[in-house]
């Protein structure tokens, strides 16, 4: 009979879990299914990476930070007007460019391949280097396949947390929506490795004791692959310090700006009073909302440059002050980061498949199927476990202190929960809206992994009735908590939006028109000039590329809006206004910026 926890020690013929016994041919098979699933999950992998066209994620015009470091250059034409940006499936060699260089624990994985096809290369006529795509693959497929053997070696004595290993890995690791990034020169796989590397092991380290010295080496190595991956992961200190000065100049104002304008003041309901705790003048008001890409027609220069000297932990200032402006801010970045599946992005080099939906049947992805879920159900999950996690961390320290032997899937259900909270917070601090989805992928990783660990969770907490009890009295809290945030989301402005076009139009009119989504749906969009009378707008343009970046808001396929301002409802020179209201009544202004269609 199996016992209820995920933990177990192996004496040679037995397999005991806290209270009761395995036959060794029960070990067998638990083995047997656990490295089937293993070897499943990596031919999955492998037959994505080595696919002829070749299947990654598009260049989305950045993946060039790794590139310039290691000299490549990609062998393409320009992507056309309209399309999608989709990988390149050759490189060549093109020199060093330091200027657009982004040190990473990406370029320390790419290194090898470039080094590899250098060394191969003497004996060649070749004026250049040709690298493809694949090699990137493959050798991204390498590292993730040795580490999860090396976990699933490690686990081998304890078969729950192996065969749920092995789950994991096929179900996540595998998944083309993650494959799909080892064909690609971007710090995605250099993070997904970090961090799975960094729960495996510390589940190894729980189980054994970190009775080995390399467990604990290979724990660093992962810490510091995600620690480098991007600046967002850059909580190993000394290794951020070590790499600020070789960071590209542009990255920190952009966060800055994204961040504190276009998150951060955009949630506050007392401007003034946040813009006075954060250390910025009045003037900075007018840029409300905007973003690095999306100015609203100001000079952020002129208006506003005190933000780009803020300390990226500048936003602490307001923890004491305005708990709910830094709730807000995050509570309307959370819907927004829902999209897991980067549709926006090609995913083949050639060829009649272009997005993650075009994979045929054989290469079903459980993730993908996840990503159309409604944003507020994704988001009130994610809330969910970050409202656990101070049980969470209780319950890991209970067990370690009296259950040593069952701290393994504790170990693994905090930190996934402390990657997804790590994420979610400098996705809102320190990206802001723009991209959220691709800011907050490890994290949305992560939190879907602990969901699928929640079954062991109970099996393990339902071991003994007091137990069980505390346990449904926490739960209980909970979820009173998170349905408390989920009841509050209904009244706080989180609709997002942007006003693309302002044009003068028959009868001196002013036309207005962009797109904008709420997670709680949208009752009307109307927009103001200079406090004057409201215009209301005309919703439901198609806007199909919403779909693809937001699926899970709801009516995202006709987001789009359209105001005629009357000639008596504005003038040159004044604050243009554009609200949204929700269906429960509550409004967002989604853009603000001055009329100025006149020299």
């Amino acid at each position: 009979m199996l016992a209820l926890g995920w933990a177990d020690d192996y004496d040679g013929g037995t397999v005991n879990m806290a209270y009761s016994a395995t036959k060794p041919a029960s070990y067998s098979i638990y083995t047997i299914v656990a490295f089937t699933l293993l070897a499943l999950g990596l031919l999955r992998a492998a037959v994505l990476v080595v696919n002829e066209p070749v299947l990654g994620y598009g260049d989305q015009q950045d993946m060039h930070r790794t590139a310039d470091c290691i000299g490549l250059q990609p062998i393409a034409e320009a992507p056309r007007v309209g399309d999608l940006f989709r990988p390149y499936s050759e490189y060549h060699t093109a020199g060093v460019k330091w200027s657009g260089c982004y040190p990473s624990s990406s370029v320390v994985f790419a290194a090898p391949v470039v080094i590899a096809f250098a060394i191969a290369s003497i004996a060649s006529s070749e004026p250049e280097i040709l690298i493809p795509l694949k090699a990137f693959g493959l050798f991204n497929l390498l590292l993730f396949g040795l580490l999860a053997i090396v976990i699933a070696v490690s686990l081998r004595p304890h078969p729950i947390a192996l065969v749920g290993h092995s789950v994991l890995f096929f179900l996540l690791i595998a998944d083309p929506v993650a494959t799909l990034w080892f064909n690609t020169l971007y710090t995605e796989p250099s993070a997904l490795l970090g961090a799975y590397g960094a729960v495996g092991m510390s589940v190894v380290i729980a189980l054994t004791g970190g009775q080995g010295r390399w467990q604990w080496w290979v724990l660093a190595a992962s810490l510091a692959s995600l620690g480098l991956a991007r600046e967002q992961f850059g909580y190993l200190p000394l290794a951020q310090i070590a790499l600020a000065p070789l960071r590209p100049e542009y990255i920190s104002p952009i966060n800055r700006v994204n961040a504190y304008l276009g998150v951060i003041l955009a949630a506050s309901q007392d401007e003034p009073a946040t813009l006075d705790h954060l250390g910025l003048p009045s003037r900075c008001a007018a840029m409300s909302g905007a973003s690095w890409w999306l100015r609203r027609g100001e000079k952020l220069e002129t208006v506003c440059p005190e933000v780009l000297d803020l300390s990226p932990w500048a936003f602490a200032r307001l923890i004491p002050t305005e708990p709910l402006t830094l709730l807000r801010a995050v509570s309307r970045v959370l819907p927004a980061a829902q999209a897991i599946v980067p549709g926006y992005l090609g995913i083949s080099s050639e060829g009649p498949i272009l997005t993650v939906s075009d994979l045929p049947p054989r290469a079903m992805s459980f993730v993908a199927l996840l990503s159309s879920t409604h944003s507020m159900v994704f988001a009130t999950i994610y809330m969910t476990l970050l409202i656990a996690f101070p049980l969470s961390l209780a319950w890991l320290l209970w067990t370690v202190k009296n259950e040593r032997d069952l701290a393994a899937l504790p170990t693994a259900f905090v930190l996934l929960t402390a990657v997804g909270g790590y994420t979610l917070a400098t996705t809102a601090f320190g990206d802001g809206i723009a991209g959220a989805e691709r800011h907050n992928w490890l994290g949305a990783m992560a939190i879907l992994a602990a969901v699928l660990l929640l079954p062991l969770a109970v099996w393990q907490l339902s071991r003994d009735l007091l137990r069980a009890r505390v346990a449904l009295a926490a739960t209980f809290g909970v979820v009173l908590l998170a349905s408390g945030w989920l009841l509050w989301t209904r009244q706080q402005p989180l609709a997002i939006g942007v006003l693309e076009k302002v044009a003068e139009a028959r009868a001196h009119s002013l036309e207005v028109s962009g797109w904008a989504l709420d997670p709680w749906g949208i009752r009307r969009v109307f927009a103001t000039v200079g406090g004057g009378p409201q215009s209301e707008g005309t919703r439901g343009i198609e806007r199909r590329d919403l779909r693809v970046i937001y699926p899970g808001y709801p009516e995202a396929v006709g987001g789009g809006f359209q105001i005629t301002i009357p000639s008596s409802g504005w003038r040159e020179n004044e604050m243009l206004r554009i609200y949204v209201e929700n269906r429960a009544g509550a409004i967002t202004e989604v853009d603000r910026r001055m009329v100025r269609l006149r020299p």
